[in-house]
């Protein structure tokens, strides 16, 4: 990880002389978002200041992470002229951030791992080789001495553990970390297995894909209609996705789900650097972001057929 510690003094400066922080995951956060803003708010709270996080739809099986409930999916405007300082977590790019709390003349600190493209803020931790936002919070946590008890290290290895897909995407320095976590008392059985939580709905629904399971190219897709997504909740873990990525060899597995009319949502994960394919080119297309490794975007298109197409054209695949 690249040496920010200059920069992490600037920002604990810059910290302690606010009063009210607003954090914001980006919008249809995923876990590492979640557990970023989750860990900040909880050094925020130890500083003696009001931490505000400020999420629409949290997805539901990460409610085990402390401080979850406290999330708030909607901010009033007495409580909004209030605030001091705005922390923007794992965005990628300022369109996936709430319109309402951009461009107010709030002084904005952003921490995250995807590359450089349009982020905002006077101060900008960018580390696109960290594996997660959750692991920069970490590092910062470390360079500022702060205390890391086992609520918060519970909290940063669940962004850890949901973006690099259960660590099979974290190198031998990477797996340090979560040693390190886990001594410091995370708990990753819990994790674990709120991440692989499956009921029989959920499981025939994988079923379902695993059937739909095509190859085109050294592209493989699965789908799923718009009745059938109408039966599970798409905030919750990203498993699908990350369950057939594991299945043969390609370098890119695509999952397309039918949301809404005329609206399908699009999932991609590529092997850890040896993909040929551009996917966060992809998705920033579509106006979606991401990482080398996973992103997402919403292509309108009529069917899934007519979204695989859109996609097969803009990789090229023949």
């Amino acid at each position: 990880m690249e040496d920010f510690n200059i920069l992490f003094q600037s920002i604990y400066k810059e910290i302690e002389g606010k009063r009210n922080i607003l954090i914001l995951p980006h919008i249809a956060p995923d876990g590492d978002a979640i557990s970023s803003a989750l860990a900040f708010s909880y050094f925020i709270q130890k500083l003696n200041k009001k931490a505000i996080i400020f999420s629409k739809n949290p997805p539901k099986y990460l409610k085990y992470l402390f401080g979850f409930s406290k999330i708030q999916k909607s901010i009033d405007e007495n409580l909004f002229r209030k605030i001091d300082l705005i922390v923007a977590l794992d965005y990628a790019d300022k369109k996936r951030l709430p319109k309402i709390f951009i461009n107010k003349g709030i002084t904005t600190i952003t921490f995250d791992h995807h590359p450089r493209q349009n982020q905002i803020g006077e101060f900008k931790i960018i580390d696109p080789h960290a594996s997660s936002t959750s692991e920069i919070i970490f590092d910062f946590f470390k360079k500022i001495n702060f205390k890391i008890n086992k609520n918060l290290a519970t909290i940063l290895l669940t962004g850890i553990y949901t973006d690099s897909v259960c660590f099979a995407r974290l190198s031998k320095e990477k797996l340090t970390i979560v040693k390190e976590l886990i001594n410091l008392g995370a708990n990753l059985p819990q994790i674990a297995k709120k991440y692989f939580e499956f009921d029989i709905k959920k499981a025939k629904i994988l079923s379902l894909i695993l059937q739909r399971l095509e190859k085109k190219g050294s592209v493989i897709f699965s789908w799923l209609e718009e009745k059938e997504t109408s039966s599970i909740v798409f905030n919750e873990t990203p498993i699908f996705p990350d369950f057939i990525s594991f299945i043969g060899k390609a370098d890119a597995y695509i999952f397309l789900s039918k949301i809404e009319e005329n609206q399908i949502k699009v999932s991609v994960r590529s092997p850890k650097n040896k993909s040929k394919l551009n996917i966060i080119k992809l998705a920033e297309k579509f106006g979606g972001g991401g990482h080398r490794q996973a992103t997402g975007f919403i292509i309108k298109a009529k069917t899934i057929q007519e979204a695989k197409e859109i996609i097969e054209k803009e990789l090229k695949i023949k």
